[in-house]
């Protein structure tokens, strides 16, 4: 039994992988396929008639627990599963909050932000507030600063030094720029970075840290570090792929960074580990508990593999937002799926078509298909009359697939449902890296997550000898 080797603590990280293994049907394919791979025909027969009498508002609430007790006992079985899974992905791990650590944003600073990335800035200037106040420290490095909302913020109310690090020349020149309409820019940096696995360049950048300057914002600083103190708090908003794990990286290889606040999102552009010659990821798993299990569960599901559809599954919307979705929403969701499955499947038989903009139908031409199939028509090159043929043959398809319809909803619940599992086994991960490292750190939900999906914080502080 594969439970027996695996100790008590970790059961349930493995219980999450098994379930996942074993119904990888539910997020293991592009999701434009879900027709042409037969996706929809790998739900139990004996559970088809009861999703479809589900109305939407009930829909809604599974993900949140509710269960209908005429449901298949392996139904309401693999739902409550997925429930009891997900409740670490939820679980709510709240900083003490210290009232004097309040964070206001300025008219000046809140020039073109929009209200998610106020949301955004505020909280986390926030908690970046409270965590330097702890570990003593005046000086925060911004990886993967943008436009240095975050930085203008955090200087602005607590007059921290921010050295914003940014890959994209041209956003670093903007921040530059925006900084200086600002109230104040001094103690304000930004730096042309990219973050790799390579140590030394960043190395090198926290051994020239610029020397912090008198100012009015300063004066609110809360520290007594003196002038010439290099400690820094490292943090990242969102950030992409591997920029997460290797913001860890450098936060365990330096000595100077003294706490690291690190939220991360699109899982899924991690880079793979080419030299493995499998689909592996070269930071997923990252610690050696994860690697473990995933060994162990590879023994019983040797087909199986952490993959990017299940890692973008984890960077999609959580339940908060489904929950809200109204009938209206639900129907545009099918069609939107649906449709651009039925032109996958017209497309794998052989059709040649050429898309000539990003978005090939604009909203409303959803609502027929024939509508949609003109404007998918429109990216051939051909006579009006081959189109007009062109979208006969593409309503033909529609009659093929439309009985299929009533499940997409149905199978999206399932993926709502799975999401959290991913986004918590990425998530955990590198919790059990760092505290394999010896450092102390948990996880908080630092934004309203209707508002901003990847909202947890994954917050290190290395101990104090």
């Amino acid at each position: 039994m594969a439970q027996d080797e695996v100790i008590s603590d970790d059961l349930k990280i493995y219980e999450t992988v098994r379930l996942l293994a074993e119904y990888s049907w539910v997020y293991n394919f592009c999701v434009t396929k879900i027709f042409t791979s037969n996706v929809l025909e790998n739900i139990p027969y004996e559970w088809k008639a009861h999703l479809q009498d589900l109305r939407f508002e009930e829909m809604n609430k599974v993900p949140f627990g509710f269960i209908k007790s005429d449901w298949p006992q392996s139904l309401q079985s693999f739902v409550k599963t997925c429930l009891t899974m997900a409740e670490a992905r939820f679980m709510t791990h709240r900083v003490n909050i210290n009232p004097s650590v309040n964070v206001t944003i300025p008219p000046s600073i809140q020039r073109g932000m929009a209200p998610k990335k106020i949301h955004e800035v505020n909280q986390l200037a926030e908690l970046l507030g409270i965590i330097c106040k702890e570990v003593c420290c005046n000086r925060v490095v911004d990886v993967g600063s943008g436009l240095g909302y975050l930085g203008q913020v955090l200087h602005n109310n607590f007059g921290i030094q921010v050295i914003g690090i940014e890959r994209e020349k041209a956003l670093c020149l903007s921040a530059k720029e925006r900084s200086l309409k600002g109230e104040c820019s001094s103690n304000m940096h930004h730096i042309t970075m990219k973050l790799t696995d390579n140590k030394e360049e960043f190395g090198k950048l926290l051994g020239n840290l610029p020397p912090q300057v008198d100012c009015e914002c300063r004066r609110k600083s809360f520290s007594k570090l003196s002038d010439d103190s290099n400690g820094v708090v490292l943090c990242g908003l969102h950030c992409c792929g591997d920029l997460g794990p290797n913001l860890m990286k450098e936060f365990l290889q330096h000595r100077q960074i003294i706490a690291v606040i690190c939220v991360g999102c699109c899982y899924h552009l991690m880079s793979s580990d080419e030299s493995s010659g499998k689909s592996c990821f070269k930071n997923f798993p990252l610690s050696q508990k994860y690697k473990k299990i995933f060994q162990i569960a590879k023994k019983h599901h040797p087909d199986w593999e952490p993959s990017q559809y299940g890692l973008r599954l984890g960077a999609q919307e959580t339940r908060a937002r489904w929950f809200n979705e109204t009938e209206e929403d639900h129907h545009g969701h099918t069609k939107h799926l649906a449709y651009r499955a039925i032109l996958e499947a017209f497309i794998e038989n052989g059709i040649v078509w050429k898309k000539k903009r990003r978005r090939v139908a604009r909203k409303n031409q959803f609502s027929t298909f024939r509508d949609y199939a003109f404007a998918i028509a429109d990216g051939f090159s051909c006579s009006d009359q081959e189109r007009q043929l062109l979208v006969e043959k593409l309503v033909l398809s529609y009659d093929l697939y439309s009985s299929k319809f009533p499940l997409v909803e149905a199978f999206t619940m399932f993926q709502v449902l799975f999401q959290p599992l991913w986004e918590w086994l990425v998530v955990h991960d590198r919790v059990c890296f760092l505290e394999e490292s010896g450092v102390a750190v948990f996880v908080q939900p630092v934004f309203d997550e209707a508002i901003s999906p990847r909202n947890l914080a994954i917050i290190a502080k290395k101990k104090v000898s």
